[in-house]
């Protein structure tokens, strides 16, 4: 995985995403496991170099990429808040989708939650 161009880590990071969404609506826990480790691992390799993160994320939580994947959109949101980068275009991002009326939206709500009576999420 550390050998993947910054092109290839926000395609992968979008796919495994709307995969993700797909699998949790399909209550296919086995696949969405996996798929949830696969974004882990990026996460991971994000985390260990910090203009890489910049650079994905930047991309990750754009508006293009909220209208054409919204679920990488949610998760890149999400990781930056982790990371405690794009702060603010995070919170937008989720605050956006929190507004959608199915599981996407409920995450989205509950990132927002977390984050405001603690002031960080959790790894």
């Amino acid at each position: 995985m550390k050998n993947l161009t910054t092109e290839q880590i926000i395609k992968n990071y979008a796919d495994y995403s709307m995969m993700q969404g797909e699998y949790m609506l399909e209550s296919d826990y086995k696949q969405n496991n996996k798929t949830v480790k696969k974004l882990n691992d990026l996460y991971l390799l994000l985390k260990n170099d910090v203009d890489l993160a910049n650079t994905v994320y930047k991309e990750l939580i754009s508006e293009a990429t909220i209208k054409l994947t919204p679920n990488a959109a949610a998760n890149a949101a999400c990781d930056c808040l982790r990371l405690n980068i794009y702060i603010d275009e995070a919170l937008k991002v989720l605050s956006v989708m929190s507004k959608r009326n199915n599981i996407l939206g409920f995450g989205s709500e509950m990132a927002l939650k977390t984050w405001r009576e603690k002031g960080k999420l959790d790894e």
